[in-house]
C-alpha cells in the first residue's frame, strides 16, 4: 500500500467537483481488501477519519482525508452470472459496459460522467444518468455489498427472508446492532418516514439515508422487497461503510433506439410539453437551455456537434425511445410528434439521425464542464443543481425559481433530467464576492423551503455532502433527523467514515476553493491572456468534473494520465498544482521548482486533448508553456533552452553535409550534449533539402485559387519529399502553389516555453506571410506548426500584429482540409483530380494527430479518401502516438507507455498490405520506431496515387 502526505500529494486530493477545497493529511492507495481493512483498523484506533474516493467527481463537497480506490482496486470479479456481476469499486462504468458488450448486457445507470466515474462512486452518489424514467437509479440495481465497517470486520449486505433478518438482529457484533438499530428505528418511525420523504413518483431521491426505501419493504409490507442493506447503502456517501465489492444487476442493451429534438420558443413551453411527452413512455427526457446550446458555438469540439439545431431555441427536449426495431422507433416518434403538433407545443420537432445522435448526446453531456468554461468571473456554481420534484409540478417549480433569480438579478441556466423532475439549476454567482457568498447561501436556504413546499428532494443524485447536509432537518424533521443520528452511530460510532457529510451544521459557504483577489499572483505572462480573465481564470476553468480520467481509446485526453494512472499526471491534477502556485501566497519563484509540480508540466505531452475534449476547454498545453517561460524568467536558461533556440540554425548548416551530421547525430557524445536517450536516432537529414523558391509556383488554370505552402523547418531539412509531393498534389488539385520556407518553429518554441523567442518567430513569419495577397489561402503540412496559426498566434504577438494573426485564422488549412473544401465546392476539379488517379485497390488506415484531432477531426481526411479509387480507409481509435517532439526522445521509456496506451495496439492489428497514413512527422517517427511501420504523410500518399508523367 502507498500511502504519501507530501505537500503536493496533498494538493491534488484537495479538491473534487464541488466549489469546496480541503488538504487531507495524507492520501492512501489501498492495493486490496488487506490494505483497506489495516487502514480502518488504524483509523479506527487513532479517532481519525477516512474519505474513501473514486473518480473524485463529486458536486456536493467530499474533499478531506482521502484512501483512493482508483488505481488498484479496479477488478471486474469473473463473467456475469445470469444477469448478475461481481465488481470492484474502481471499475469505471464505461470500461465495465464495454466489458457486457459481447454479452449483450450492461449495467444500467448511463451518467455523463459515465467513461471515467467508477462503481464505488455510483454507490455512494447513488447515480442514476439519462434513463432513470425507465431503469431507476444505481439502488435498483445493486444486489449485495461487501462492506468495510469502522470496526475493521467485513460483512456482506445483501436480501434477507425474515427469518435470515431475525437472525442477523441477534448477532452480538457491529451487524447484528446495525441491523437491530436500522430495523428498530423503522418499526418506532414508519409512519413519520412515509410521510415526510420525498413524493412516492419522484424516482431520484436522494435527500439524507434512505429510510422509506426499506419502510416500503418486508417484513412491513409482505408484498414488498426483501429486506437489504446493500441498496440503503446507495446514496449514503461512504458515511456508514466501504464497498469492497458489488453484485450488479445487470440488464438486455436495447434492440433498438431513436432519437428526437423538441425546440421551444421558452423553458416554459418546454416544462409543460415534459408531463405530455411522459405519456408517450420514453427513455429519457433531457432538457438543454440556451445558455448551455450558446456555449457550444465557440468550444472547437462541440461547434462540430450543433448541425442538429434548428434556428435558435430557448429550450431543446432530447427525446429517446427504446424499442424492438426501428420500425417501431418511428412510430413512436410519429405518434408523439402529430400529439405535441395538435397542443401546439414546440416549433421545430426533428427526428435526429443515427450519424448525429452522439452529437446531441455530447452536448448535453458536457453541461457541466461547459457551463464552468464561460469566460467570464461569475460562475455557474453548483448549490441548488440537484433538486427533483414531481414531473407534474415541474412548471409551477421553474416559475418559482425564475421568480427568485429575477428578485435577485442572478442569471441561471436549466438544464437536466427534465423527465424525473430533476433539473441542474446553476445560479451564476462569483464566490470571490462577499456579496455573492451571501446569494450562495440565501438562495440554497430559499430553494431548500421551495423544494420542502412541493414535497420534492433537495439531493437527487449529487448527494448531500457538506453543500445540502445542513438543511437535512429542515427537509425530514428533527425526530427524522435524530433517526439518521442514530442510524450513524450503529454504522460508525467514531466518527470514522467522511464525517461531515449528510450530517452535519457547518455553514455551505467554507472551505470554498475560491481565494480574495488580492491573493493571487500577479505578474508579466508570456501569452496575452487578457481576453481570458487572466492566468489566475484560466486554471480555475477546471471544475474537477476529471474527463481526463476517462480510459484510453475513448478520445486522446489524457495521455500521460493513461500512461501512469495517477492524478498528478492529469489535467485535473496540473490545474490542481497550478491553482496553489498561483494562488497559495507562498514564494512564487520557489514554488516554481516544487518536485512534483516540475514532473507533472514536464511530462505533458501537450496534445491538446483537453483542449477539445474537457468540455471547459482546459489549454494545459498552453497553461505548459506559461509554466516554463515563468520558470526560465524566474531561474534562468538552462542548456537545453539554448539548444532548442539554435536547433533551426543546426538544421540549416548541417543540411550542407548531410552524411556528415548523420553520423555525427548518431554518435552518444551528441545525443548526451542535445539531451537525447541513447536508446533513440534522430531524425536524419535528407540527402537535398526542400529549396523551391516562389518562382518556380505551379500555375493554376486562369482563375485558379492560389496557395502558400508553409513548409517547415524539419520538412526543409529531413523530409523535402512530403513538400515536393504536396506541391504535386496542388497542381493537380488545380491550385497554384507559392511555397514559404519556414525559418524557424514557433510550435517547438512554444512547446518549450521559450514565449518571447516563439513572439519574434511567430512576427517573422507574420511578415512572410504578409508578402502575398491577402487573398492566397495558407497550407500547412505539419499540423501543430499550421496549427499555432489558428491557435495561440492571436495571444502571442505584440498588439500591433494582433488584427493580422485574427485575420489569417479563417485563411490557414491543412491540406487535406483545403483538398476537402476544393473538391467538395468545385465538381469539374473534382472530376479532373479524380482522372489523375490509380485505380488499382489498396487499404489504408489513418492515425490522426493530436493537435489535428482536436482542432479539426477527422471529417476532411475522410472526405479526401472517399474520392480516391480503389481506396478503403478506416480511421484508427488511437490515442497520442507519445512522441510529442523532444519529449520522446528524452524520455523513450515513458513515451512508449504513452504509445502502448492505444497507439501501438491499433498498429499491431494492421497488415503488411495496409498503408498508414499519419499526418505529424513525430508519429511517422514514432510508428517507425516502436512497429517498425513506414508511415506516410497524406501528401506522399496521395502523390503515389496519381499517374505520374
Amino acid at each position: 500500500m502507498i500511502i504519501k502526505s507530501d505537500i503536493a500529494t496533498r494538493r491534488l486530493y484537495a479538491t473534487d467537483a464541488s466549489v469546496y477545497q480541503e488538504l487531507p493529511v495524507s492520501v492512501a492507495f489501498p492495493e486490496n481488501s488487506d490494505d483497506c481493512i489495516a487502514l480502518v483498523k488504524v483509523a479506527s484506533k487513532n479517532k481519525t477519519s477516512l474519505i474513501f474516493r473514486a473518480a473524485g467527481t463529486s458536486i456536493a463537497g467530499q474533499c478531506g482525508q482521502v484512501v483512493d480506490v482508483s488505481r488498484f482496486l479496479t477488478c471486474i470479479l469473473g463473467e456475469p452470472s445470469g444477469n448478475h456481476i461481481r465488481v470492484q469499486p474502481g471499475v469505471i462504468h464505461s470500461d465495465l459496459d464495454l466489458f457486457l458488450k459481447p454479452f449483450n448486457l450492461k449495467f444500467a445507470p448511463e451518467i455523463s460522467t459515465s467513461n471515467r466515474c467508477m462503481i464505488g462512486g455510483m454507490i455512494g452518489n447513488n447515480a442514476a444518468g439519462s434513463h432513470s424514467v425507465i431503469y431507476g437509479t444505481t439502488r435498483e440495481h445493486v444486489v449485495a455489498i461487501e462492506a468495510l465497517l469502522t470496526d475493521g470486520t467485513v460483512v456482506e449486505f445483501g436480501p434477507l427472508t425474515d427469518e435470515q433478518l431475525q437472525a442477523k438482529c441477534t448477532l452480538p457484533t457491529r451487524e447484528g446492532e446495525i441491523y437491530r438499530t436500522v430495523t428498530g428505528l423503522i418499526k418506532q418511525h414508519r409512519l413519520e418516514i412515509l410521510k415526510r420523504y420525498p413524493k412516492p413518483e419522484i424516482i431520484r431521491r436522494n435527500t439524507g439515508y434512505p429510510l422509506d426505501v426499506l419502510a416500503q419493504g418486508q417484513p412491513w409490507v409482505k408484498s414488498g422487497s426483501l429486506f437489504n442493506l446493500a441498496p440503503f447503502l446507495c446514496g449514503t456517501e461512504g458515511t456508514l461503510a466501504l464497498t469492497l465489492s458489488a453484485t450488479l444487476n445487470l440488464i438486455k442493451i436495447p434492440k433498438a433506439k431513436g432519437l428526437g429534438c423538441i425546440h421551444f420558443t421558452s423553458l416554459e413551453q418546454a416544462m409543460v410539453a415534459t408531463p405530455a411527452i411522459l405519456k408517450h413512455q420514453p427513455a429519457a427526457i433531457e432538457l438543454m437551455d440556451k445558455r448551455l446550446l450558446g456555449l457550444t458555438e465557440n468550444h472547437i469540439a462541440h461547434r462540430r456537434n450543433r448541425q442538429w439545431i434548428v434556428g435558435t431555441p430557448e429550450a431543446v427536449l432530447a427525446v429517446e425511445f427504446f424499442g424492438d426495431s426501428d420500425a417501431n422507433i418511428a412510430a413512436c416518434f410519429k405518434q408523439l410528434i402529430a400529439d405535441l403538433k395538435q397542443r401546439q407545443l414546440g416549433y421545430a420537432h426533428p427526428v435526429i439521425s443515427k450519424g448525429d445522435e452522439s452529437k446531441v448526446w455530447a452536448i448535453r453531456k458536457a453541461g457541466l464542464g461547459l457551463l464552468m468554461g464561460v469566460n467570464q468571473r461569475k460562475k455557474p456554481v453548483a448549490v441548488i443543481e440537484d433538486s427533483a420534484v414531481a414531473p407534474s409540478d415541474l412548471l409551477s417549480y421553474t416559475k418559482a425559481i425564475s421568480g427568485i433569480m429575477a428578485r435577485e438579478k442572478i442569471n441561471c441556466v436549466y438544464y437536466g433530467h427534465a423527465s424525473v423532475g430533476l433539473l441542474h439549476l446553476r445560479p451564476e454567482l462569483d464566490l470571490a464576492k462577499a456579496e455573492d457568498r451571501l446569494l450562495f447561501t440565501a438562495v440554497a436556504e430559499e430553494v431548500a423551503d421551495l423544494v420542502k413546499r412541493f414535497n420534492g428532494s433537495l439531493s437527487g443524485e449529487h448527494g448531500d455532502g457538506r453543500l445540502r447536509g445542513p438543511f437535512l432537518k429542515k427537509m425530514v424533521g428533527a425526530e427524522l433527523y435524530n433517526c439518521h443520528v442514530e442510524i450513524k452511530k450503529a454504522f460508525d460510532p467514531d466518527t470514522i467514515f467522511n464525517p461531515g457529510k449528510i450530517l452535519t451544521k457547518e455553514p455551505i459557504d467554507a472551505p470554498l476553493r475560491v481565494a480574495k483577489s488580492d491573493r493571487q499572483w500577479q505578474g508579466e505572462t508570456g501569452f496575452d491572456w487578457a481576453g481570458d480573465l487572466g492566468l489566475p481564470a484560466v486554471v480555475d476553468k477546471c471544475n474537477g468534473a476529471a474527463v481526463c480520467r476517462k480510459s484510453a481509446g475513448d478520445g486522446a485526453l489524457c495521455p500521460s494520465y493513461h500512461a501512469t494512472g495517477e492524478e498528478l499526471y492529469n489535467t485535473r491534477g496540473r490545474s490542481n498544482m497550478l491553482r496553489f502556485l498561483l494562488r497559495s501566497g507562498r514564494n512564487f519563484k520557489q514554488e516554481l521548482l516544487n518536485s512534483a509540480l516540475v514532473k507533472s508540466m514536464d511530462f505533458c505531452l501537450s496534445c491538446k486533448a483537453c483542449q477539445s475534449e474537457c468540455p471547459a476547454s482546459v489549454d494545459m498545453a498552453r497553461l505548459k508553456a506559461e509554466y516554463l517561460y515563468q520558470r526560465r524568467l524566474a531561474h534562468g536558461w538552462s542548456f537545453k533552452d539554448r539548444g532548442v533556440l539554435m536547433y533551426p540554425y543546426y538544421l540549416r548548416l548541417a543540411s550542407k553535409l548531410p552524411a556528415l551530421a548523420n553520423r555525427l547525430q548518431a554518435t552518444t557524445l551528441f545525443k548526451k550534449m542535445a539531451g537525447v536517450s541513447p536508446q533513440r536516432q534522430l531524425p536524419a537529414f535528407a540527402a537535398v533539402p526542400f529549396k523551391r523558391s516562389v518562382g518556380k509556383a505551379a500555375k493554376a488554370e486562369a482563375g485558379g485559387q492560389n496557395i502558400i505552402l508553409l513548409v517547415d523547418v524539419f520538412t526543409q531539412y529531413q523530409n523535402p519529399q512530403v513538400a515536393e509531393d504536396a506541391v504535386t498534389v496542388l497542381k493537380a488539385a488545380s491550385l497554384t502553389v507559392h511555397p514559404v520556407l519556414m525559418k524557424t518553429s514557433p510550435r517547438q518554441l512554444i512547446s518549450q516555453g521559450l514565449l518571447a523567442e516563439a513572439k519574434t518567430a511567430s512576427q517573422q513569419l507574420l511578415g512572410q506571410i504578409n508578402a502575398h495577397p491577402i487573398e492566397f489561402l495558407i497550407v500547412g503540412l505539419e499540423p501543430s506548426e499550421l496549427l499555432v496559426l489558428r491557435d495561440e498566434l492571436v495571444s502571442l504577438v505584440g498588439a500591433e500584429y494582433k488584427e493580422q494573426a485574427s485575420g489569417i485564422k479563417s485563411r490557414a488549412f491543412l491540406l487535406e482540409e483545403l483538398l476537402a473544401t476544393q473538391f467538395s465546392s468545385h465538381n469539374a476539379v473534382t472530376e479532373r483530380f479524380t482522372q489523375l488517379l490509380k485505380q488499382d485497390p489498396v487499404r489504408v488506415a489513418i492515425h490522426t494527430h493530436c493537435h489535428q484531432k482536436s482542432w479539426v477531426g477527422n471529417t476532411s481526411i475522410e472526405i479526401v479518401c472517399s474520392l480516391l479509387p480503389g481506396v478503403t480507409f478506416s480511421v484508427l481509435k488511437t490515442g497520442c502516438c507519445g512522441m510529442a517532439g523532444q519529449l520522446g526522445y528524452e524520455n523513450p521509456e515513458f513515451s512508449e507507455k504513452v504509445a502502448k496506451t492505444s497507439f501501438l495496439p491499433a498498429l499491431t492489428t494492421l497488415d503488411k498490405e495496409t498503408v498508414l497514413i499519419a499526418g505529424g512527422c513525430s508519429c511517422r517517427a514514432q510508428a517507425a520506431i516502436l512497429a517498425d511501420i513506414k508511415a506516410l504523410h497524406p501528401a506522399v500518399f496521395l502523390a503515389e496515387r496519381l499517374f505520374r508523367e
